[in-house]
């Protein structure tokens, strides 16, 4: 017999157990579920094995480095793309001139496969498809048989739609010639593409009906079930652990003691401390640590675990290296991620995950994931919040974000989203989040992000939320005005995500849903009333978002001369930036069309705010104007920059590039020069920008040791020398560092940054 184990998946939803390993290698009761495989296709008489392999399938082959297991020779057949469950298949037989198996690498079974190849084979089969009844059919594709020959099939139906209960269990008997319809490396699948067509052919199929055991472990309960099964002896299989009595496996000295309640699993090397209980089917894995009175109840915990006294954790996951400090608590269905630390007293509610390396504080309570965040749980970066769709963002962790902003929000919370039906889901959610946590919303959906500032503007919303999916899913996150938000909004909100405690208004106190669709006309109209001059340049708009584009051409229009040179003003996709091109100037960048605002205002005797991480010298300008600058940090901690913020909210060119663009422009008119001319008017100076991540040391230790370089700056240090200066600031998460040098021109501004780069490099060798 000759067989083929698929092994490609990726185990979705078994993370995060499947975060660093492929699901055919996750530990039933000390052994990985594609052992149980082989030592069955080994009974029956397999001579030959081939792994369909795809995600993480290196250490599949690396795990069976021999190429051979018991006598059974072991091939590996690679999906560079995915191939789907016939395709990979068709791959991975090539050679094969006689009937053979196909067997799931990560379901646990003990059938009788040689039964099934004589039925095979006495019903001269092109395939045959080994089936189980089960007593809730939605959840499986069904097979539909008269007398064993298939006559049609019936994917996860309803009890409505159920006309049998035999499932489709993937285990299949297949003839060389059905690898013949199958195309060459395309995508294809049995149940789906090839099946379908063989029943319209009238081809011979056929169904076996198996009284064995079955059980995909496609999900954290069923894992657990699985080995619970494996110690009551409801699967016929081998455990390769000695065993103690009925139910009960250990390869530890447990010897005299007495708090061991079948069934229960215990590897190699295990340490379990006085007044601890074992019970309800726990697996325990090699070289674990159980201190004393723990209740470790129904619980898999993985292999290098550490488990301090007085913890419970009763029918969860732990993987492997994780560690739970004293007076710690895991529940039903949770899992902590590989290497992951449990705090003192924490408790990790029932169903939520905590991923792998995340440190979950001292006396926290988690009632929802912590997934892919630096430190452990929910934080933001440099712009707000960032997650992988479908992994770490999904609809639910929307609105708990929503509610969480309603809490931080001193107003009304004003949202919007990338003009797409993606981002247009993943709002609703968020709307709904911050409507049940009592607040109004002004939902102004599909908008620029410069578009929605603006609206908040009008409506004096307390909190700005702009969101973008693909792949990933961004939520950008700013404060009144469009402004960075403080450090203490950022705190409160990543600790109600991380420990609960968000508003919940009753059903008559609800926030108000309020939608404002009115095309751009409101930002067209403020764009209108900035417009009233000619700028002398016949103005070309190049922006790609088709939503900013349609609003602002015409008030372009509206300032261009047709008989002027030829300029292109370029606004980002986010509308938050611009640049404006000529013949004479080449680019003028969003920093010195910056500046040029910034004069305007200085001229009118205002005073101004800028960010601190714009380097050019204001103060000494606006001392000549008896006017004042005032800077803003990008996450501040005290109340020492609210005259700055406060001011740059009345400065909508910061967080606007076609405000900044008509400005510049409208500047260079008042001063009555071309643009051309006010742009070379303008003090030399160039910008570099770049980021360091840090590897052995964190953001602030990294800061102190430059400070003998420099003073300290509000937030970071600041090196100057004679050719310039150079910001260097932490990001959000203390993971990396932000350089922002300036100088008279952009070879010294680079050279400023090399130096920073190399002073970061020699002070990381210290230590």
């Amino acid at each position: 017999m000759k067989a083929i184990i698929m092994a490609g998946g990726c185990g979705t939803r078994l993370l995060p157990l499947t975060e660093s390993i492929p699901k055919p290698l996750a530990k039933l009761c000390g052994k990985p579920v594609c052992r149980y495989i082989l030592e069955l296709l080994k009974k029956h008489g397999c001579t030959e094995a081939v792994f369909t392999l795809r995600y993480k399938g290196e250490m599949i082959e690396e795990y069976f480095s021999s190429r051979e297991f018991e006598g059974i020779k072991l091939r590996f057949s690679y999906e560079q793309s995915p191939l789907g469950t016939a395709g990979c298949v068709k791959k991975a037989a090539e050679g094969f001139d006689e009937p053979f198996l196909v067997i799931s690498g990560d379901a646990l079974c003990d059938f009788d496969l040689t039964a099934a190849m004589r039925y095979h084979t006495k019903h001269s089969a092109d395939v045959t498809v080994i089936t189980k009844r089960t007593e809730d059919p939605r959840e499986f594709g069904l097979v539909n048989s008269v007398d064993g020959r298939i006559t049609g099939f019936t994917e996860k139906p309803s009890f409505i739609g159920c006309t049998g209960n035999c499932a489709n269990t993937g285990v299949y008997v297949l003839s060389p010639s059905v690898t013949e319809l199958i195309p060459n490396e395309e995508f294809s699948d049995f149940a789906c593409d090839i099946f379908p067509k063989m029943l319209e052919k009238g081809l011979p199929m056929y169904a076996y009906e198996e009284k064995g055991y079955w059980c995909d472990i496609g999900d954290l309960k069923a894992y657990k079930r699985c080995q619970r099964d494996i110690l009551e002896g409801k699967v016929n299989c081998r455990i390769d652990v000695r065993r103690i009595t009925d139910g009960g496996y250990s390869d530890s000295g447990t010897g005299s003691y007495g708090n061991l309640r079948a069934p229960y699993c215990i590897g190699k090397n295990v340490s379990l401390g006085s007044d601890t209980v074992i019970r309800g089917g726990a697996v325990i894995g090699d070289n674990v640590t159980v201190g004393n009175g723990c209740t470790v109840d129904g619980a898999v915990i993985s292999d290098g675990c550490f488990i301090s006294d007085n913890v419970r954790v009763c029918d969860c996951v732990i993987c492997p290296d994780a560690s739970l400090k004293s007076g710690s608590a895991v529940y039903e269905n949770a899992v902590l991620g590989e290497r992951a630390s449990l705090g003192k007293g924490s408790i990790v509610m029932p169903d939520v995950k905590i991923w792998s390396d995340k440190q979950v504080p001292d006396n926290v309570t988690l009632r929802s994931d912590m997934e892919k965040c630096a430190h452990g749980g929910f934080e933001l970066d440099e712009n707000g919040y960032s997650g992988q769709t479908g992994i770490s963002a999904t609809p639910s962790v929307m609105c708990r974000l929503g509610a969480a902003a309603a809490a931080v929000s001193d107003g009304p919370v004003c949202v919007g989203c990338r003009a797409d039906g993606r981002s247009q889901v993943f709002l609703q959610s968020l709307v709904s989040g911050i409507n049940a946590a009592g607040t109004d919303c002004i939902d102004c959906g599909e908008t620029a992000l410069s578009m929605l500032i603006h609206k908040s503007r009008l409506s004096d919303a307390g909190l700005i939320m702009y969101v973008s999916v693909g792949a990933d899913t961004s939520v950008e996150i700013f404060a009144k005005g469009g402004i960075p938000i403080t450090r203490a909004q950022e705190r409160k909100l990543e600790g109600i995500m991380n420990r609960g405690g968000a508003p919940r208004a009753r059903f008559d106190e609800f926030g108000r849903h309020m939608l404002t669709r009115d095309g751009g006309a409101f930002y067209a109209a403020m764009l209108s009333r900035l417009a009233d001059f000619n700028c002398g340049y016949s103005v070309q708009l190049d922006c790609g978002n088709s939503i900013l584009k349609k609003a602002a051409l015409p008030i372009f229009e509206k300032i261009s001369d047709p008989k002027g040179p030829h300029m292109i003003i370029t606004v980002d996709h986010s509308g938050t930036s611009a640049e404006i091109y000529t013949r004479s100037s080449d680019s003028v960048g969003a920093e010195r069309l910056l500046m040029m605002n910034f004069l305007d205002l200085i001229g009118q005797g205002c005073d101004i705010a800028l960010p601190h991480n714009v380097l050019f010298d204001m103060e000494s300008i606006c001392e000549n104007y008896g006017t004042s600058a005032y800077r803003y940090n990008a996450c501040t901690n005290d109340s020492s920059d609210s005259t700055a913020r406060r001011i740059a909210r009345t400065e909508p060119f910061i967080t606007d590039g076609c405000v900044l663009a008509i400005n510049a422009l409208k500047y260079a008119f008042k001063q009555n020069m071309s643009f051309d001319a006010a742009v070379k008017a303008l003090p030399p100076f160039e910008r570099e920008k770049r980021y360091v991540p840090l590897e052995g040391v964190t953001a602030p230790d990294m800061l102190r040791r430059l400070s003998d370089e420099s003073g300290r700056a509000a937030e970071g240090v600041m090196i100057e020398r004679e050719n310039g200066k150079v910001l260097i600031r932490s990001d959000r998460r203390g993971k990396g560092l932000f350089l922002f040098a300036q100088s008279v021109n952009a070879e010294t501004a680079a050279e400023l940054c090399d130096m920073a780069q190399q002073l970061i490099d020699s002070r990381a060798e210290q230590s």
